[in-house]
């Protein structure tokens, strides 16, 4: 849903149900009413008003830190108890490492991914690119935690990068088509 969330409120995609289980469910409890006949006449549902998603997008989460702090040690040493609770308190940082890939739904073929990465100190510099420096309210429950604040950023970071690399984005030409058959040579054994 996060990732939804930041895809649709950034205006650059329609976001359909597809690839949603939970939506596409609901939609399924809408088509069987519509053909049992439960909804009044007039009500204009009927075949062929689905819009049909043209890309895929897979979130992924890589790595996502318990403490990425680490200097609150340091701080503690120099400063005695009171530096280490500071230390702790102030560098106790969530750190999360995502993937986004898209893939084009009719060819099945990746078209593009992004990394993304951030702290969870990163949230504000990170999300101001996209949404002009405030935390939209759709994203506003996950940044309550460390965890939530780190993750959000990540894959804010990764879709701005997303959105670059399918700004530059170039279709690949093989000899033949794609699918028809590479140039490796495996060796059988």
């Amino acid at each position: 849903p996060m990732v939804r969330t930041i895809v649709q409120q950034s205006n650059c995609f329609v976001v359909t149900s597809v690839g949603n289980q939970r939506l596409s469910d609901k939609f399924q409890q809408i088509r069987d009413m519509t053909r049992s006949g439960e909804f009044r006449a007039g009500s204009n549902y009927q075949k062929g008003q689905a819009v049909a998603a043209d890309y895929f997008l897979e979130p992924t989460i890589l790595f996502a830190s318990s403490n990425a702090g680490g200097l609150g040690g340091a701080i503690g040493a120099q400063f005695g108890s009171i530096g280490s609770f500071l230390g702790g308190a102030a560098l106790n940082q969530k750190h999360t490492t995502v993937n986004l890939t898209m893939f084009g739904i009719r060819e099945g073929a990746q078209i593009a991914a992004s990394e993304g990465s951030a702290s969870s100190s990163d949230l504000g510099g990170l999300v101001g690119g996209v949404f002009g420096g405030e935390v939209p309210a759709g994203l506003a429950g996950y940044t309550k935690t460390p965890e939530g604040k780190a993750t959000v950023a990540a894959f804010v970071d990764a879709y701005n990068k997303l959105v670059v690399a399918l700004k530059n984005y170039k279709q690949q030409e093989v000899k033949g088509g794609l699918g028809t058959g590479g140039q490796l040579k495996i060796q059988s054994y």
